[in-house]
C-alpha cells in the first residue's frame, strides 16, 4: 500500500525534482511555476515560443537560440524577473520594443536575424540598462540617439567588420564596388576616404555628423580612381562638422544642393572634373579666404574652392571675380608667383546653358 502512494505522488511530481510540482509541460518536460528560474530551449526547431512559458514567472534566464522564431510575442513581458534572453540565431524580422517593459533584464542576445529596419529612439530604456548583441542582423542607419557601449554592433563594410564606436577614420581602396547605405552606421567617424569606388554616393552618409574629412575624389594613386555617378546626395548638408569635402574627377551632375549652406565649417572644396550644372550658389562665398603674408606687408587670401571643367552657367557669384588679392603700402616685392594659383571656375561647358 506504501508502495501505491509514492508511486502515485511521483506521477505528479516534477521530473526536475522530487519536490517540484509539475505545473507546466514544455516540450515533454515539467516546470514549476514558483521554483523554475532557467529554461534552455536552444536548437528545437521552434517556430514561435510556447505560450506555457509564460507562466513561468520566476524565470531569470531563457535561451530560444537556434530556432526559427519569425518575431518576438508581446507575451515574453510576463516574465518580469527575466534577466537573460536570448533570441540569436532565428529568423526575426523586426525589433520588439516592449521589451523595455523587462527592468530586470541585463543581457539582450538578438544577434544573427532578419531585422531589416531603423531602430528607433523607443529602445533607448532597454539600451540604457541592458547589453545587447544585435549583431548579424540588415539594421538600417541611423542609430538610436542614446547609442553606447551597452550595445554591441558593428558593421560590415566590404568583408570587415567596423566598430561603430570606435571607428573614426577610414581610408580604403574598394577595388570597383560600391558604397553601402551601412556606411552611415559610423556615427563617430571624422575622415572618410575612398578610392576606386562606382555607383552612386549613398545618402546614408549624411548620417557621419562627426566627419570633418571626406574624399571621394581624386587622390593622385594612379590606378584608383574613382568612378561616382548620379547626383550628390542633398544630406551632404547635414555634416556640420565637415571642413574639407572632395568629390573631384567623378561623373557626378546635377546642381550644388541648397543644403551645403550648412557646410559652415567648410574650409576647402573641390568638386572639379565632373558634369554640374546650374548655377554655383552665392553661399560659397562664405567659404572663408586663406590668408597669407608677405614680408609682413602683404596680405594675400584665396578660397581653397576648386569648380572648374563641369557645366556651369553664368552668372558666377562675384566673389570668384578676383583672387582677393591685397597689396599694402610699402611693397615691393614680386607678386609673379601669385598667377600660379588656381581659379575658381576655370574652364566650363556651356553648351547647355541658356
Amino acid at each position: 500500500m506504501k508502495k501505491l502512494l509514492v508511486m502515485s505522488l511521483l506521477f505528479f511530481w516534477s521530473c526536475d525534482g522530487v519536490f517540484s510540482p509539475c505545473d507546466v509541460e514544455i516540450l515533454g518536460e515539467c516546470y514549476s511555476i514558483e521554483n523554475a528560474s532557467v529554461i534552455n530551449l536552444a536548437s528545437k526547431g521552434l517556430t514561435k515560443i510556447p505560450e506555457e512559458i509564460f507562466q513561468l514567472k520566476n524565470l531569470t534566464s531563457l535561451s530560444l537560440s537556434y530556432n526559427n522564431l519569425k518575431e518576438i510575442p508581446v507575451e515574453i513581458t510576463l516574465l518580469t524577473k527575466l534577466q537573460y534572453l536570448y533570441l540569436n540565431d532565428n529568423q526575426i524580422n523586426k525589433m520588439e520594443y516592449s521589451l523595455n517593459e523587462l527592468k530586470e533584464l541585463t543581457f539582450l542576445n538578438i544577434s544573427n536575424n532578419q531585422i531589416n529596419e531603423v531602430i528607433n529612439d523607443s529602445i533607448c530604456p532597454l539600451i540604457n540598462n541592458t547589453y545587447i548583441n544585435i549583431n548579424g542582423n540588415e539594421i538600417q542607419p541611423p542609430l538610436p540617439v542614446c547609442v553606447d557601449n551597452n550595445l554591441e554592433f558593428s558593421v560590415n563594410l566590404w568583408n570587415k567588420e567596423y566598430s561603430i564606436e570606435s571607428t573614426t577614420y577610414l581610408s580604403k581602396s574598394i577595388n570597383g564596388s560600391t558604397i553601402p547605405k551601412e556606411i552611415g552606421f559610423l556615427k563617430n567617424l571624422e575622415t572618410l576616404i575612398i578610392r576606386e569606388g562606382i555607383g552612386t554616393i549613398p545618402s546614408e552618409i549624411g548620417h557621419l555628423t562627426n566627419l570633418k574629412t571626406l574624399n571621394l575624389g581624386i587622390q593622385g594613386i594612379e590606378g584608383e580612381k574613382n568612378e561616382f555617378i548620379g547626383e550628390i546626395p542633398d544630406e551632404i548638408g547635414n555634416l556640420i562638422n565637415l571642413e574639407s569635402l572632395d568629390l573631384s574627377d567623378n561623373q557626378l551632375s546635377g546642381s550644388i544642393p541648397e543644403s551645403f549652406e550648412n557646410l559652415i565649417k567648410l574650409e576647402y572644396l573641390n568638386l572639379s572634373d565632373n558634369q554640374l550644372s546650374g548655377l554655383i550658389p552665392v553661399f560659397l562665398c562664405e567659404i572663408e579666404p586663406y590668408i597669407h603674408f608677405i614680408n609682413n606687408q602683404t596680405s594675400v587670401g584665396w578660397r581653397n574652392i576648386n569648380l572648374t571643367s563641369n557645366k556651369f552657367c553664368s552668372p558666377f557669384p562675384t566673389c570668384f571675380d578676383t583672387l582677393d588679392i591685397e597689396v599694402l603700402l610699402g611693397f615691393s616685392g614680386n607678386l609673379d608667383w601669385i598667377t600660379s594659383i588656381q581659379s575658381y571656375i576655370g574652364q566650363q561647358n556651356t553648351g547647355d546653358c541658356d
